[in-house]
Formats: structure tokens, C-alpha cells, sequence
């Protein structure tokens, strides 16, 4: 259940998003904010926090929305195509199935990204980390993320 996993000021920012609301919309319904401004940088801020991100990751995985399920699903919008309608006077007289190349090319730089594709190889790995994000995470939390970064690093070396 998210509710265990992230507050409720997480929980209203991602449920704006799922409604297709605007950074603005969303920092403007949750934060107390005088200018509509500072809105989207606040929103992007609780986001970007790691205990969210590795909240997320648990409640996906409680889903059964894991990596080999994400991965699927990015595999066959690679393969996504559209159906092109032709009429004449009002009729339907045709129609055209051919790939879909914007949703095609959406997905392979999602791959190339989380794949790291899009980085040198010899990139840093830079950790942004707030310490006062780090002093509020319970030991099983620091003790998961610790072991993604791992996991992430030893990708990095393959």
C-alpha cells in the first residue's frame, strides 16, 4: 500500500501527476505558496528526494511492477505501430498499420537511459545526496538503497 511508504504530501504530489496536473497546479495545491513561481521547483524537490525514489521502488515491486516487467513492457513499445484511417465522403474506404516511430523512439531513449547507453563510459558516478535526507531514513531503508547503488555499480563495471 503507498500510504505506508511515502507521506501524504508525496502521495498528493504523485497523485497530481497521474491526473496529468502541471508541476504548478500541483505545488500550488500542496505547498502554502504566495507565488506560482517557486511551485514547480518545490514539487521537483520532494520527487527528487531518495527516500522517495526507494519508497517507489518498494510499492512497484509490491505490485509485481518489477525491473523484468518494466522491461517488457519498454520492449514492446518499441514495437508499437498506428493505424492510419483513409476515407472518402465520410466512409472509411482504407487503412494502414505502420510503426509508430514517435512512441518507438520515446522508448528506446528510456532504454538507452536506464541502460546508461546515453553516458560515457568513463563518466563519474556522482551520488547527490542531502544529509538531512540521510539522518531520516530507517536503517532497513539505507541498508536497501545502499545495496541498489551495488547493484548499480557492478553494472556499470560489466
Amino acid at each position: 500500500m503507498l500510504s505506508k511508504h511515502l507521506s501524504l504530501k508525496e502521495r498528493k504530489i504523485l497523485k497530481g501527476f497521474q491526473e496529468g496536473k502541471t508541476k504548478t497546479e500541483i505545488g500550488m495545491e500542496n505547498y502554502n505558496l504566495t507565488h506560482r513561481n517557486n511551485a514547480p521547483s518545490l514539487v521537483c524537490n520532494t520527487i527528487r528526494k531518495p527516500i522517495v525514489h526507494l519508497r517507489m521502488k518498494q510499492y512497484f515491486d509490491e505490485l509485481g511492477l518489477g525491473e523484468s516487467q518494466i522491461a517488457q513492457a519498454l520492449t514492446e513499445k518499441t514495437k508499437a505501430k498506428k493505424t492510419t484511417y483513409f476515407s472518402n465522403r465520410g466512409v472509411v474506404t482504407d487503412e494502414r498499420k505502420d510503426d509508430d516511430h514517435q512512441i518507438q523512439l520515446k522508448a528506446l531513449e528510456l532504454v538507452a537511459g536506464i541502460t546508461g547507453l546515453l553516458v560515457h563510459r568513463n563518466a563519474n558516478l556522482n551520488v547527490n545526496m542531502n544529509m538531512d535526507n540521510l539522518s531520516n531514513m530507517k536503517n532497513q531503508d539505507l541498508d536497501y538503497m545502499l545495496s541498489e547503488i551495488d547493484k548499480q555499480l557492478e553494472s556499470i563495471k560489466d
